[in-house]
């Protein structure tokens, strides 16, 4: 193992912890130290962030080697480390391996999925219920999910933290609350906010799912089909995407679920504070409900 260090130079006039400090304060404060344990052989590592010395958000947006170029609001000298036992390897490798993620159920991997709708391919997941397997004539619900690469493999998921799914579908099921459902996630690519934006994409990845997803994944799975067997969701642009094909295809899907919604992302696709409230009343109007803070709205549209 071997380390990378950046080191970060606060500068403040007034206090560490007070107003923000003049553009070109000279007043030294703080020191942050990073240092990053990763394993010989490893190339460059780079400090990404949203600052816009760092990219913002590019991935070589700042190499860990020397000292940084950024500003921090620390109250004092601090030094933080963190070992990376190993990186990501090619999904295909976990794919093969999907048991290793510890996965309630079974999972089914369509890999570099073709669309004459987007530009990019996209792998897919389905996941399919404990006891799937046990009885060949039952059919089931299907909820679709965008970030399918979050939904059930910490080892793929972006954050190194998946989201839970199979637990709490098989949670929920054990309960009575919900039936068991199959569900369907398409991953996102490099071209997300676009895609997922009603002022942009979204009426595309819309053909995708009607017209050509849906359609395979009815044809290869024991599924129930229509708009009462059928619900979509998704977080923040995701969540936004659920709102819209909720909304615009009633035919095919029946509820939604929007978590931490971007219903206040404006047609440039970027978010501006504040949920609209002419979308939160829009859902409320189709029968749904918004929890208190916004992060959470549930649509089940009345036929």
């Amino acid at each position: 193992m071997r380390f990378a260090l950046a080191l970060a130079a606060l500068f403040a006039v007034t206090s560490c912890a007070g107003e923000e400090p003049p553009e070109n304060s000279d007043t030294e404060c703080c020191t942050v130290t990073i240092r990053t344990l990763v394993p010989e052989g490893t190339g460059t590592i780079y400090l990404a962030g949203n600052l816009p010395e760092l990219g913002p958000w590019q991935p070589d947006g700042l190499a860990m080697t020397g000292e940084g170029r950024e500003r921090l609001l620390i109250d004092g000298d601090v030094e933080a480390s963190h070992e990376i036992a190993e990186f990501k390897k090619d999904p295909l490798e976990y794919f093969a391996d999907w048991e290793g993620s510890g996965v309630l159920g079974r999972l089914v991997y369509w890999a570099d999925v073709e669309s004459e709708f987007l530009g990019r391919t996209r792998h897919v997941e389905i996941w399919l219920p404990p006891g799937y397997d046990d009885d060949p004539s039952v059919r089931y619900p299907v909820l679709y999910m965008h970030d399918g690469q979050n939904l059930f493999d910490p080892r793929i998921a972006n954050t190194g933290v998946d989201w839970g799914v199979d637990e709490a579908v098989v949670r929920l099921s054990d309960r009575g609350v919900i039936p068991p459902v199959i569900v369907v996630g398409a991953w996102s690519t490099a071209e997300r906010g676009p895609e997922y934006s009603p002022w942009h994409g979204a009426p595309g990845y819309a053909r995708f799912l009607l017209e050509e997803l849906m359609p395979k994944i009815d044809a290869e799975f024991r599924t129930l089909t229509g708009p009462d067997n059928t619900a979509v969701a998704g977080s923040s642009m995701g969540g936004l995407l659920s709102f819209y094909l909720v909304t615009h295809h009633p035919d095919a899907f029946g509820a939604c679920a929007c978590l931490r919604g971007g219903v206040g992302a404006g047609p440039r696709g970027r978010r501006r504070g504040e949920p609209r409230r002419d979308s939160l009343r829009h859902a409320r109007h189709r029968g749904g409900t918004d929890r208190p803070g916004g992060r959470a709205i549930l649509v089940r549209l009345r036929h």
